[in-house]
């Protein structure tokens, strides 16, 4: 899968390898476009805004062959290392993701506060992060098909957040 004399292989030929020869299932990203926020807002967070903007641009579900299997996921990413760095950066069902996701809204609601108090009031009833979190908390013992609904139901709250800080 990888070619030394071209160096890494490219996210769409990594996400062609694992569905046709793996025959693993990779669906998303489930956004072309999202909200641009204003300038004004995310000054102190941009970093943040633009995590949030990526999580739904660019990461996917996978379901691979591996299931509950996380031993056996582990030693195949570290003898495919272009599998792994696949995986880490576009992978929307990583526990990792989804809570650096979360702490972006949180981090994005604190900054703007301090200049926008009513917009961030809007931004910490729409990130429902008390509720997010409580889900994250049981996140590894969910099945496949619970991660995957969580995944994107944070993925509306992620939508929903940009807008507010678009309007």
């Amino acid at each position: 899968m990888r070619d030394e004399k071209r160096g890494p292989i490219d996210p769409a030929e990594t996400r062609g390898y694992l569905q046709s020869e793996m025959g693993w299932e990779i669906e998303g990203p489930f956004y072309a476009a999202v909200p641009t926020p204003k300038p004004e807002y995310i000054t102190r967070c941009a970093k943040d805004a633009e995590r949030l903007a990526y999580h739904l641009l660019k990461t996917v579900i996978i379901k691979d062959k591996f299931d509950k299997d996380h031993s056996s996921r582990r030693l195949f990413e570290r003898s495919h290392p272009e599998v792994d760095t696949y995986s880490s950066e576009y992978s929307k069902l990583g526990g990792n993701r989804l809570l650096t996701s979360v702490y972006a809204m949180d981090e994005v609601i604190e900054r703007v506060r301090r200049e926008y108090p009513q917009i961030a009031e809007k931004l910490k009833t729409t990130a429902k992060s008390t509720e997010m979190l409580q889900e994250i908390a049981g996140y590894n013992a969910m099945s496949f098909e619970d991660k995957v609904r969580f995944a994107r139901k944070l993925d509306d709250v992620i939508y929903k957040f940009l807008s507010v800080l678009s309007e």
